[in-house]
């Protein structure tokens, strides 16, 4: 990172440079999308998506009540109104009855929540859902980072995968956040939002009502730094996890299971426990040495 930092300072390029280039490069060919565009913070890529996808005042998100505030908080500040729907009891994410219920005349899109590492199960049955009643589908995939379903790379399954890249993540640039997507119009649209809406870097021309999201080019060096040792922090993760597994499943402790066609990368491990009668999820993420989470 001292090496990096140095040819930033020198380089005097410190916002969307070489680096922020390299890490969206890197980070598209890891979810196998043909555009990844850095944002400075994982929030900031959620709004960005919805607003790309041309969301307007009163259009209604329904999105699952258990994520964090930000996936709420975006559909919000994008104009839109979030429709908070139920969970499955056994995965903690969104499923598709959820989503045909909540689906009304204002309906707009579908966020779905990947929790954990753990990809929601039922994603390709909410695209489908989402295709056949003109919904787009966002994935809010913070949590996500490396994980599969099918082969598939969290993030390459709807309109726009969303990635955060906060301290805690199993990935980190400091602060920071990803959006990626196939869709070369959103694409374009998120670069005008992330740098106050100009249509290029170059120009000062206002185009779109924007904002200041870029990411540092000090962020972006970090985050390709981590980037590298994904598949070490993934693998190190899952060695855990399969220890944790045999020692709740001794003790008879419900947990969340992931299934065969998934790639978990255990940013959380989260399991179930009783109290008065009541089974309540319980998320821990411990911190190992070499790794961010």
């Amino acid at each position: 990172m001292k090496k990096h930092l140095d040819r930033i300072l020198t380089s005097g390029m410190l916002t969307l440079g070489e680096y922020t280039k390299n890490f969206e490069r890197q980070f598209g060919d890891l979810v196998r999308v043909r555009r990844a565009i850095a944002v400075n913070s994982g929030t900031s890529a959620l709004e960005i998506a919805l607003r790309a996808h041309g969301l307007k005042q009163g259009d209604e998100v329904i999105l699952p009540t258990n994520t964090f505030g930000a996936t709420c908080a975006a559909a919000i500040f994008a104009g839109g109104k979030p429709v908070i729907t139920d969970v499955s009891p056994s995965t903690l994410t969104i499923d598709t009855k959820s989503v045909e219920r909540a689906i009304t005349s204002k309906s707009r899109g579908v966020m779905a929540v990947h929790i954990g590492g753990l990809i929601c199960p039922e994603v390709e049955r909410i695209r489908e859902l989402c295709d056949q009643r003109g919904l787009f589908l966002v994935e809010d995939a913070a949590h996500a980072h490396g994980s599969k379903i099918d082969g598939k790379s969290a993030g390459s399954l709807s309109s726009a995968g969303c990635f955060s890249f906060y301290p805690t993540k199993v990935v980190s640039s400091g602060e920071g956040g990803m959006i990626t997507t196939d869709s070369e119009d959103l694409a374009s649209t998120a670069c005008i939002l992330r740098d106050q809406g100009k249509e290029s870097f170059s120009s000062n021309v206002i185009v779109k009502l924007g904002y200041n999201w870029r990411m540092p080019e000090i962020c972006a060096a970090l985050g390709v730094v981590q980037l590298r040792r994904l598949p070490e922090f993934i693998e190190r993760r899952n060695a855990i996890a399969r220890i944790y597994d045999a020692a709740f499943d001794a003790m008879g402790v419900k947990r969340v299971v992931t299934p065969g066609n998934q790639v978990n990368n255990y940013y959380k491990y989260t399991f179930f426990l009783r109290r008065r009668g009541v089974l309540a999820p319980t998320a821990f993420a411990a911190r190992f040495p070499g790794l961010l989470g």
